[in-house]
């Protein structure tokens, strides 16, 4: 797969942020496993900067809400050292009114969090496949967060439409983000 190195299509606008986390009960932020990204402000979202511990199925994890961010700061944030899938779901076709974004981590292995336990895989086509399953990584029948992706439509900005909603879906590199980002700050502040 050829991965985007760089992503961020509401750069400047606030979001609201509620990431799904492998923190164990608020202690500090670990592993950012799962995020919904939702345009507007939290006042807009009725949501508040807080996180929750979750506690179920003898795991601990970590719901946070943030406010702050725009939808690259918070990438920049949270997935800077990682691979991350981002697929921008719509309430239309041909993609044009975002509903909300969801970014999953891309690292080939299974993460659980209270809510969620995801893996995002790919196959020798280069189909991707964004995987859930219902206890944990161990337990459970997996089944897909959305249908599988073709590698042509990854990175490919075309709109995917699925049977319940049309979707653009990018596999980021967040380590060249990251570097090509504190790159170009630094050759701007050097001009």
């Amino acid at each position: 797969f050829l991965t985007v190195a760089r992503f961020a299509p509401t750069r400047g606008s606030t979001v609201t942020v509620t990431e799904l986390n492998e923190d164990p009960g608020c202690e500090g932020r670990t592993t950012a496993v799962y995020a919904t990204i939702t345009p507007g402000t939290c006042a807009e979202n009725d949501k508040a900067d807080h996180c929750t511990t979750e506690n179920g199925w003898g795991l601990l994890s970590s719901e946070y809400t943030f406010c702050e961010f725009d939808q690259a700061a918070y990438l920049q944030y949270a997935f800077a050292t990682s691979y991350y899938v981002l697929v921008e779901f719509y309430w239309d076709t041909p993609c044009e009114n975002l509903w909300h974004t969801v970014v999953l981590l891309a690292d080939g292995q299974c993460h659980q969090t209270v809510q969620e336990t995801i893996m995002v895989t790919t196959d020798a086509e280069g189909t991707l496949y964004l995987q859930n399953r219902g206890l944990d990584c161990d337990r459970g029948l997996w089944g897909n967060i959305t249908e599988p992706v073709p590698k042509a439509m990854v990175n490919s900005g075309e709109c995917f439409v699925g049977k319940d909603v049309s979707k653009k879906v990018y596999l980021v590199d967040g380590t060249a983000a990251a570097s090509s980002s504190a790159s170009s700050s630094a050759s701007s502040s050097s001009t």
